[in-house]
């Protein structure tokens, strides 16, 4: 996110669940400096959630997908992309 957004961000979790070797988090990003984040005018943003699944490999964790301030539901589906991730990482 840094790279994309030239910001430096903390994460705030509200949803965290790691079940074998899947993880799902669900937060809100928040500058590191405390100050507003900037976002492109010209671009649709839907301040400030942020989404990842992690898949751990060879014993690391790694991301697998994830997504920033995005105006759509881009997870759903994910169940069926990633058939071997528990369903519930997913649940509230």
């Amino acid at each position: 996110m840094s790279n994309k957004f030239k910001q430096e961000f903390i994460f705030v979790v509200e949803h965290f669940k790691v079940s074998g070797d899947y993880a799902w988090f669900r937060g809100i990003a928040k500058r590191k400096d405390g100050r507003e984040i900037e976002l492109a005018e010209d671009l649709a943003y839907d301040c400030c959630h942020v989404e990842a699944l992690y898949k751990k490999n060879n014993g690391k964790w790694q991301l697998s997908e994830s997504a920033a301030f995005s105006t759509d539901v881009w997870w759903e589906g994910i169940q069926q992309r990633y058939p071997k991730a528990p369903k519930e990482i997913f649940q509230e």
